[in-house]
């Protein structure tokens, strides 16, 4: 089913991966997304570079990747700008 009225996704320890997130470019209305203990599991294909799916989605105002202290790196420094951002929390080693 699409969910593309779908407007705030909220993932709480799930262990979805990299290529799973690339569900946002498909959620035009998506304008709060918010991730909690993503952890590393390279053989599960789950890592840091989930974050780079954020870049589809140019409607945010609320982003928030929280609690991420699993993660081997992160990938917040190659996120796009995102011009209608309001709220930002990032809470990751």
């Amino acid at each position: 089913a699409e969910l593309r009225k779908l407007a705030a996704l909220r993932v709480l320890h799930q262990p979805v991966s990299d290529e799973a997130y690339a569900v946002l470019g498909k959620l035009p209305e998506l304008v709060d997304f918010r991730v909690e203990s993503h952890r590393t599991d390279e053989a599960a294909g789950r890592s840091h570079r989930f974050m780079l799916h954020i870049n589809q989605c140019p409607n945010l105002r609320a982003l928030e990747l929280k609690h991420l202290f699993g993660l081997k790196g992160t990938s917040v420094d190659q996120l796009i700008a995102l011009p209608k951002l309001e709220y930002l929390e990032l809470d990751n080693d």
